[in-house]
C-alpha cells in the first residue's frame, strides 16, 4: 500500500522552546507591471546628526547575544553540508567553541551550534525570489507585462535556545518581512 506525501506529512523535530523559521509565513512582494512607470525607492543611507541613544546601544547588545540554532541538512543532492558564506560588515559569522568565539563564515548544516544573534538575523533575512512572467492583452489595448515574485527562505533553520524573552517576536518579524 502506497501513502501519498500529502497524507503523511514530514514532521520536523522541535523542542518546546524551539522556533522553526520554515513555519513562519513570508510576506510576498506585489506583482510588477513592466508597462507602469518605475516607483521611486527610498534612500538607503540615512544621515544621523544626534548622539547615540540608549535604545540604539541596547539594540547593539541584543545583536551580540548568543543563540543556539540548527540548520537542517537538505535532501537536495546539490546542497552542500555548509551554508553560503555568512558575514556582516565584512566579518565572518562567529561560532562559539570551547575556546571562545571563532569566525568561520560557512555555517554547518545538520549540527546544532551557537552563534551571535546578528548572524541569525542575516540567515533569517536571506530569501530568494522565484519569478513567473505573464502577458495580459485585452482586445484593442496594448499588452500588459507582469512579473509575479514568490519569496521563500533561502536557509530555514530552527532556534534551539534563545534566552531573550523578546526573541520569538523579533524572529517572526524578521523572517516574515519582505526586506
Amino acid at each position: 500500500m502506497t501513502i501519498a506525501a500529502t497524507n503523511a506529512p514530514v514532521k520536523r523535530a522541535r523542542n518546546k522552546e524551539g522556533q522553526y523559521t520554515g513555519d513562519i509565513k513570508i510576506q510576498q512582494k506585489p506583482d510588477i507591471n513592466l508597462n507602469a512607470p518605475e516607483p521611486r525607492t527610498p534612500d538607503l543611507i540615512q544621515l544621523v546628526d544626534k548622539p547615540l541613544t540608549d535604545e540604539y546601544l541596547q539594540a547593539l547588545a541584543f545583536a551580540e547575544e548568543p543563540v543556539h540554532i540548527l540548520i537542517p541538512r537538505s535532501s537536495d543532492k546539490d546542497v552542500t553540508r555548509f551554508t553560503d558564506l555568512v558575514s556582516l560588515n565584512g566579518i565572518w559569522a562567529e561560532v562559539l567553541f570551547k575556546n571562545g568565539w571563532v569566525p568561520i563564515g560557512y555555517l554547518p548544516r545538520g549540527v546544532s551550534f551557537t552563534t551571535k544573534r546578528k548572524y541569525v538575523e542575516v540567515l533569517a533575512r536571506s530569501k530568494q525570489d522565484n519569478v513567473q512572467t505573464s502577458v495580459v492583452q485585452q482586445e484593442g489595448e496594448d499588452p500588459q507585462n507582469f512579473v509575479q515574485r514568490f519569496t521563500s527562505a533561502k536557509t530555514p533553520f530552527q532556534v534551539i535556545e534563545d534566552k531573550n524573552p523578546k526573541a520569538g517576536e523579533w524572529l517572526s518579524r524578521i523572517v516574515s518581512s519582505q526586506a
